[in-house]
């Protein structure tokens, strides 16, 4: 009676005989290797995020210093974020198109076709299904303030080490800004300083809001709801910047005119660098985690030390020191918790999978002792 039951086994007097549906193979080493490429990737965004970030600030404050013109070069640098779109539309159309040419080539039973028929979607339908389940988060973005959710949906848990590198990038910012009263020589080029200081503040607690907020919605979301998120960012500055833009010039608060050919050109350049450093950033939100990005992002203060020292020739602050090192210091520990948080997530991942093999194996194994005893 064993012959026939070829539904639970075949070659059932053989213990060692494969099972008819045998367990898939594991994905604990293809989950290994793609944690593997999330960790280099971080850290290559990151990096990235510091050099961009720097090319950035010293192009844009070159630019305002001739054209003080704030919210129109913040207008104007995120023209290029569109460009999201058509990257993820040629990148979509050559998958379909690899996946049309892979089912041609491939002979499926019809099981297996019904199984995979959403693989002969055309570029519209597959568009439509990637933003099925997550279309909801554009409005939600809008919806919901950043402060109240920046507040009710931190990600990271934490630890030792990331205390340990927050405090120091704290050190590092709060040794900057203390040895940059001290030498007080550009006390006359800046004279309100102190409310520079105060926005700049602002405007970190802005950012640290948006990447927590990012990284919650868009760190288990498709590569398409995420570039169409970035490309979107044109769309609404152009529906939200026009009108502040018209309201800003007719209050003088920032009178409109257009720029020259050379500082139209920082613009441009501007806005390509401002393209890359959002689209960079969103990826590295999505693979890692904020403070992670953030890190990087400080990284800029002593990139743009370097840039000063190298490119203008100024002479670097003795004083800075301490806090510069705070910074380096506090990057160099950020790699290592970031990395150290990725590993400790890839061993419990292997070890579910494993345990979740070894279940199927089990259960194969009895349904084997059963067609025995039969």
């Amino acid at each position: 009676m064993s012959k026939d039951n070829n539904s639970y086994n075949i070659n059932s007097n053989n213990e060692n005989a494969p099972l008819l549906n045998p367990p898939p193979p594991s994905s604990a080493q293809e989950g290994q290797l793609s944690d593997k490429t999330r960790r280099i990737a971080g850290i290559v965004i990151v990096i990235l995020i510091a050099v961009l970030q720097t090319a950035l600030s010293e192009i844009g404050q070159t630019a305002l210093v001739g054209f003080n013109k704030p919210f129109f070069v913040c207008l104007s640098g995120s023209m290029f974020v569109f460009l999201a779109i058509p990257i993820e539309l040629i990148v979509l159309k050559a998958e379909l198109h690899k996946k049309a040419k892979e089912n041609e080539e491939a002979s499926y039973n019809r099981s297996i076709n019904d199984q995979n028929e959403t693989k002969d979607l055309s570029m519209i339908e597959a568009l439509r299904e990637e933003f099925s389940n997550l279309s909801f988060t554009f409005l939600l973005i809008i919806v919901n303030w950043m402060f109240m959710i920046g507040l009710t949906m931190t990600v990271d848990k934490p630890t030792v080490l990331k205390v340990a590198y927050v405090l120091l990038f704290v050190a590092g910012v709060v040794g900057i800004t203390v040895a940059d009263q001290l030498t007080g020589s550009d006390s006359s080029q800046y004279p309100n300083a102190v409310k520079g200081d105060i926005i700049m503040v602002a405007s970190a607690v802005l950012w640290a809001t948006y990447e927590v907020f990012v990284n919650k919605m868009f760190s288990k979301a498709t590569r398409t709801v995420l570039n169409f998120f970035v490309g979107m960012n044109t769309f609404n500055m152009l529906v939200v910047g026009i009108p502040i833009l018209a309201i800003l010039n007719a209050i003088k608060f920032e009178t409109f005119e257009f720029p020259d050919k050379e500082t139209f050109g920082a613009l441009a350049l501007m806005g390509s660098l401002s393209f890359a450093l959002i689209y960079v950033m969103n990826i590295g939100l999505s693979i890692t985690s904020p403070l992670f990005v953030r890190s990087g992002e400080l990284m800029s203060i002593p990139g743009t030390l370097l840039w000063d020292i190298v490119f203008k020739h100024v002479k670097f602050p003795l004083v800075a020191i301490p806090g510069f090192s705070a910074i380096i210091f506090g990057f160099i520990l950020s790699l290592y918790a970031e990395n150290k948080a990725m590993k400790d997530h890839e061993e419990a991942t292997k070890k579910e999978q494993e345990q979740q093999q070894n279940e199927v194996i089990q259960d194969g194994k009895s349904y084997k002792s059963y067609d025995n005893y039969i």
